[in-house]
């Protein structure tokens, strides 16, 4: 058996993530808290789209390193060739206008530093396990100061759609909360 058709075999027994970026230790954290998966790396944007043009990924993970506008750029290229790509951006930098425009994007979802491993891994988790993802969050219009999206009413929708709040809403540890209680998902009381 060759090397690749072991590879692609590897790849449909094993749910596949590719990590983008030149840091080896987000793509050990990553094998680490889903043991399992086949975890593929690729040094840059540029290798990665070669890389998808050789392979499906249940899902892509950019490199924290990069801004989040490269990463919606690495996104568009990447749906030219596989149009329901999965793609979790991470970043270190980021604006509300960013996150708005990874939701129009329909980037799976959206961290930045600092982010939970055991968040993180979940969010991979949903993204290769929900069928038809695509269509789940669309914003019909938007600013910086406010957003007014059409979500799709599941569970799954609900878990990435608190993710992109959080990121574009820094608030206090008791309206977190209450945002959770109302997709469903609180903890505990204020």
């Amino acid at each position: 058996m060759g090397a690749s058709l072991e590879l692609n075999l590897e790849r449909k027994l094993h749910k596949s993530v590719l990590v983008v970026g030149p840091d080896a230790i987000l793509a050990q954290a990553i094998a680490k808290v889903l043991p399992g998966w086949h975890i593929e790396s690729a040094e840059s944007n540029h290798a990665a789209l070669a890389k998808v043009k050789e392979a499906t990924f249940d899902v892509i993970i950019t490199g924290e390193d990069t801004t989040a506008k490269t990463d919606l750029e690495l996104l568009r290229k990447i749906r030219a060739v596989k149009p329901h790509t999965r793609l979790i951006i991470l970043t270190n930098e980021t604006t509300p206008a960013d996150v708005v425009a990874s939701i129009r994007e329909h980037a799976f979802s959206y961290f930045s530093t600092p982010f939970s491993d055991e968040t993180l891994a979940e969010m991979i988790r949903l993204a290769a396990e929900q069928p038809s993802w695509d269509d789940g969050i669309e914003v019909l219009s938007a600013t910086t100061a406010w957003i007014r999206l059409l979500a799709r009413c599941d569970r799954k929708t609900a878990d990435r759609l608190a993710q992109f709040l959080h990121e574009l809403i820094d608030l206090p540890e008791c309206e977190r909360t209450a945002t959770r209680r109302v997709f469903g998902r609180a903890d505990s009381d204020c």
